[in-house]
């Protein structure tokens, strides 16, 4: 299969259409209905938007898992199994990240509260897990993460730290 293909497209942002699609059809029984499903309807619309601003959010932080390696993420640890290093560490310890953009690559720095530096490729198989690891930290700025991960700038960014 062509990799930008219309089936493609559609299965990488297929999470976003349907809400999308949720959303619409509580504006349709908005507008063309009256009593319950009236109401229903703006409840309806309401979470249909904010799933789909939710599922942009996740198909904007997806890669290509082209990566070597393996991350997963299991009752507060995070493991990363890569093919020349690993670590398994808590989500409680983790002091600074940090997201290096090159020209060919792009990779997380974790440095955690023992002073290790752990370096996870952006596009590991699991990276998805990584998304709600790091929304889960307190006051991580998501809308800067995404922004940074998807401009073409060779850059190094501090995302978060304690």
């Amino acid at each position: 299969m062509k990799q930008n293909s219309l089936l493609h497209i559609l299965l990488i942002w297929r999470e976003t259409i349907i809400a999308i699609i949720f959303a619409g059809l509580g504006l349709n029984w908005i507008l063309n209905s009256f009593g319950t499903l009236h109401t229903i309807g703006y409840g309806v619309l309401l979470t249909g938007m904010v799933l789909a601003y939710a599922s942009y959010q996740r198909t904007r932080f997806k890669r290509t898992e082209t990566g070597t390696g393996i991350v997963k993420f299991i009752e507060g640890q995070i493991s990363y199994f890569g093919p020349e290093t690993g670590a398994i560490f808590s989500i409680n310890d983790i002091k600074r990240l940090i997201l290096d953009k090159s020209k060919y690559s792009s990779k997380w720095i974790i440095e955690n509260t023992a002073g290790y530096q752990i370096e996870i490729p952006t596009n590991v198989e699991g990276h998805e897990v990584l998304f709600d690891v790091f929304n889960s930290l307190e006051g991580f700025p998501i809308h800067k993460m995404l922004e940074t991960l998807s401009s073409k700038q060779s850059i190094r960014t501090v995302l978060w730290q304690k």
